[in-house]
């Protein structure tokens, strides 16, 4: 009788479901972006080109950041690529204090393209680190 392989080596468990459950997060991030533009057409009385604005900082952000972030996890690995995204994805979702202090439309479009637009590099980092060991960045 031969062996299962495994699916995850068992020295790597921890943070892969660590990295993994990151995906959850992410996905609550981009579902309340259709919510977030009411909530600012309301709150911040915006007009329709303006609360447009929020889905092109989200979506600019991603498409923005995904090439660069791509360049970093290859030029250093994917461990950097999550926590360079990570500590930039926190960095932006405390801008939404101040934002809302000021209550300044301007201040959170930056805040929301900052949080989401480094997604492009946690995301590219998590795909490496999800990644065959032959598609692994080799300096991980």
């Amino acid at each position: 009788m031969s062996t299962k392989p495994k699916v995850v080596e068992s020295k790597i468990l921890i943070p892969f479901i660590l990295i993994t459950s990151l995906f959850a997060l992410w996905g609550f991030a981009n579902d309340i972006t259709n919510p977030m533009v009411s909530a600012f057409k309301k709150i911040l009385e915006l007009d329709n080109f303006q609360a447009s604005l929020v889905q092109m900082a989200f979506y600019g952000g991603y498409f923005t950041m995904a090439l660069p972030a791509a360049v970093l996890v290859n030029k250093y690995s994917y461990k950097v690529g999550v926590l360079i995204g990570l500590a930039l994805y926190a960095i932006g979702a405390l801008l939404f204090y101040p934002a809302t202090a000021f209550e300044e439309y301007y201040f959170f479009l930056l805040a929301l393209y900052i949080r989401i637009g480094v997604s492009g590099d946690y995301c590219q980092s998590i795909h490496s680190f999800h990644g065959s060991k032959r598609d692994r960045n080799p300096k991980a």
